[in-house]
């Protein structure tokens, strides 16, 4: 049924349910359902790693450190998504535009009611800032210039690229900053 499936992004995949329906005192339907949701699958390895340049990222480090599913955890596919989303995010954000997961191995021994999960994040190189090119344009000369806070070759990051963007719109000469 579709209640025992929705269970198994939980842990539960040997959920039993029935159900029956009923009239209330105004005789509308009233739909009763009973659930058991049988043992859960319990986490029993667990490899997380990082690799790539940006293995030593303290910012990764503490994402690998608070990864909220160990061994012995009922395995919990909602949180198992969110947290993958999470690390590509916190590596984009310190400039790893390229991180991806080479392995992301998700086991489950349904007869155990075990789970081995495997997943590798390679980040790939960081990308830096480049060269700025404003192109031709009509403002005196050295004002837009001056508006990044960023040298070539700096680390891109999304903090940097937000405060140029914020620095730009505030000169005041621009009605939009993409």
């Amino acid at each position: 049924s579709k209640a025992e499936i929705a269970l198994r992004p939980y842990g539960f995949y040997a959920a039993e349910v029935s159900g029956r329906i009923s009239r209330n005192s105004e005789n509308q339907p009233v739909v009763e359902l009973r659930v058991n949701p049988g043992p859960p699958i319990i986490i029993e390895r667990l490899q997380l790693e990082i690799v790539g340049k940006g293995s030593e990222s303290r910012s990764l480090r503490s994402w690998q450190r608070k990864w909220p599913l160990e061994e012995g955890d009922i395995l919990n596919q909602v949180v198992w998504e969110q947290q993958k989303q999470h690390a590509i995010e916190v590596a984009n954000s310190i400039g790893y535009l390229s991180a991806e997961f080479t392995e992301r191995t998700l086991e489950i021994d349904l007869e155990r009611n075990r789970a081995s999960v495997k997943l590798t994040l390679d980040t790939g190189p960081r990308f830096v800032m480049g060269d700025i090119d404003f192109g031709e344009h009509v403002l005196k000369p050295g004002i837009l210039e001056f508006v990044p806070r960023f040298e070539r070759g700096d680390p891109y990051t999304t903090y940097l690229m937000d405060k140029f963007r914020s620095d730009l719109w505030q000169t005041g000469y621009f009605t939009d900053v993409d």
